[in-house]
């Protein structure tokens, strides 16, 4: 799918339910951000990993207006979606909504 709004989003994910009992959804950007400034300690470790790599991990935290704030549009995405996110849970689904999201190492070449 390309790029896209997230009402898009939503309304492709809806449609995907008639068709399908389980549907995987996965975000590529932070979901768990609790820090007010600074990095998370999974941040932490990824750039450790990553700048050896020549790479660099941008830092989520709630200081970054539109992305990471309270008034960020994804936060109403995960909302609106209702997924379940709990990866242990997601294993052995046979149906629903699960939310899967991951850090990742985009700024390695």
């Amino acid at each position: 799918m390309p790029p896209t709004s997230f009402d898009a989003a939503l309304a492709a994910i809806e449609a995907e339910g008639a068709a399908c009992s389980l549907r995987l959804v996965a975000l590529d950007q932070p979901t768990l951000v609790p820090n007010a400034t600074g990095m998370r300690p999974v941040d932490r470790v990824a750039a450790s990993l990553i700048s050896w790599l020549g790479g660099g991990v941008q830092p989520a935290n709630r200081a970054k207006i539109g992305m990471f704030d309270d008034a960020a549009p994804h936060w109403r995405f995960k909302e609106r979606l209702g997924a379940t996110e709990d990866p242990e849970a997601s294993r052995g689904a046979s149906n629903g909504l699960r939310e899967a999201t991951q850090p990742h190492g985009s700024g390695a070449a």
